[in-house]
């Protein structure tokens, strides 16, 4: 992380790793539009704009009961 560490990484900045490559080379086939962060690396996928909107209110309020 070069917020905490000094200097350059060993390696490129923002180098994709196999399965990102092979996951742009080979998409999954579905009907989704929208995602919608739900926090512990989970997210919710939408097919409209009215279910995402539903799926960003939910995750608003889970904010307002977090610690």
């Amino acid at each position: 992380n070069t917020y905490r560490h000094d200097g350059l990484p060993i390696g490129p900045i923002s180098n994709p790793g196999l399965g990102a490559i092979e996951a742009a080379l080979a998409p999954a086939a579905h009907d989704y539009f929208y995602f919608v962060a739900r926090g512990g690396r989970r997210h919710t996928f939408s097919r409209t704009l009215a279910e995402h909107d539903t799926a960003v209110g939910t995750y608003h309020e889970l904010l307002k009961k977090a610690p």
